[in-house]
Parts: C-alpha cells; sequence; structure tokens
C-alpha cells in the first residue's frame, strides 16, 4: 500500500517513521514497561510529523485565541499559533498526505508520550480524495503554566486505516463459558498467572530468574504451544523516499 506525502511548495517538513523508545520506558524500574509488547509495538505503529523549532506556551485560562501566549524560538513562526482559543494551540502541517482508495488517515498525538500540561487532540481524514492540508492541535490542560515544545518533538502520529471498518463490525457479547476451549484456555493463564505472583512474593529464586512470564510476548498459548504465525514483536515503519 502506497503513503503519499506531498509537500507544499518552499515550506519544510519533518515527518519520520515512529519509533519504539519512549524517555519515561527507559526511565522505569528495570525497565519493567519495555516488557508490556502491546504497549511498545503501538508506539512505532505509523508515522510522526516533528517540530522544526521550539516553541513556549501558556495559557491563562480563557476562552479567546489572545489568551495563550505562543512565544517560537525564532520569534516568528508561520507553523505555531492560537487560532480557535480555549487554550487550543494550533500547529500547521505543511504537507498534503494522501492515501490509497478507501482508506482513511488517523492523526493523533505522539503515542505514549507524556507532556504535563498539554493534551493531543486525535481526528481522522479521508485522505484517499480530500485536497486540504491539516492542523495538529493541542488542547493547554494547565493553567498559568508555561510549557515546552523542543526542536524535533514529534507533535503529531499518523498511520493508515480502512473506511468503514468500525460501521461494519457487528459487536457480540458473549458468556466466556459458552466457548469451552477459550474458557479453559483464559482460565488456565489465570491460574498460572496466580501461581507466578505468588511465587514472586515468596521470593523463588526459580520465579525471580524468570522475571515475568513471556507467553504472549513470544506469541504463545498459556500451555507453550504457538499462537498465530502472524505475531509481531516488532513494526518497522519505512522512511518517506524522495523523488
Amino acid at each position: 500500500m502506497k503513503l503519499i506525502c506531498y509537500t507544499l511548495e518552499g515550506k519544510q517538513i519533518d515527518v519520520q517513521p515512529a519509533g519504539a523508545e519512549r524517555p519515561w520506558i527507559d526511565d522505569t524500574r528495570d525497565q519493567f514497561a519495555k516488557r508490556c509488547l502491546p504497549l511498545v509495538v503501538a508506539n512505532a505503529h505509523g508515522w510522526q510529523v516533528r517540530l522544526l523549532e521550539g516553541c513556549w506556551l501558556k495559557w491563562n485560562g480563557g476562552i479567546y485565541p489572545k489568551d495563550l501566549k505562543v512565544k517560537t524560538d525564532s520569534g516568528t513562526s508561520d507553523v505555531i499559533a492560537s487560532h480557535f482559543g480555549h487554550g487550543i494551540v494550533t500547529f500547521k502541517v505543511h504537507c498534503l498526505f494522501r492515501t490509497e482508495p478507501g482508506i482513511n488517515l488517523w492523526v493523533t498525538g505522539p503515542v505514549n508520550s507524556l507532556k504535563d500540561g498539554i493534551q493531543p487532540l486525535s481526528g481522522l481524514l479521508e485522505t484517499d480524495w480530500m485536497p486540504y492540508t491539516f492542523t495538529m492541535n493541542w488542547k493547554v490542560t494547565r493553567k498559568r503554566k508555561w510549557i515546552r515544545f523542543e526542536k524535533g518533538d514529534p507533535i503529531a502520529q499518523v498511520f493508515p486505516v480502512p473506511r468503514g471498518m468500525v460501521d461494519t463490525t457487528e459487536p457480540e457479547l458473549r458468556s466466556l463459558a459458552s466457548e469451552d476451549k477459550l474458557n479453559d484456555m483464559v482460565l488456565g493463564w489465570h491460574q498460572s498467572r496466580k501461581a507466578f505472583i505468588e511465587a514472586l512474593r515468596a521470593r523463588d529464586p526459580d520465579t525471580i530468574s524468570q522475571a515475568w512470564q513471556k507467553h504472549y510476548f513470544r506469541g504463545q498459548y498459556p500451555d507453550g504451544s504457538p499462537g498465530s504465525s502472524e505475531h509481531q514483536t516488532k513494526i518497522r515503519p519505512k522512511p518517506f523516499k524522495s523523488d
């Protein structure tokens, strides 16, 4: 599948494959957060748009654009501004993404990246036809506090999703007990997990040497047999090629 990023004449953009690393994950005790495969795979799911210059933001709590102060490192910028009021900062993205027919583009903040006092806002774009650029918006949540974005910080993460998938999905609620095989696997996993945690608390040497159970990470069922042949432990989005 193709994902094309058309850059606007005379404008710059820094768009890169998203990486799995996050500073706060590295800072966890024994880097235990790296063991959470769904978390790490989500980090690298797509591409990130990065800032070309740093800025400071401060919101006084008002509803008007003037109530959000924006100070860029260059002193002037056509990329970072307050347009909507209510503590929303707008980052212009000087490009046009194009997806294949029937494919939308999910636009969100950098996944599992934390910034105190401000929250990214997500959007879904029909990029297979729209001739419009878009903006990435963040909502300040902490009043009267200076918030810093550095040059190179990711401000958006994008990835393609099939249009209509949610609308055509048929959700059902079922009792787990109605699926004997699945129920047995889940109960077996719960028992195994409980025994593992109890052994850790008892400081059992063999259990401590394992550190954590790796069934999902390895793509295995609780009994150690293989799960899906398409199990992923890494996502490697390709960089954009220049023509």
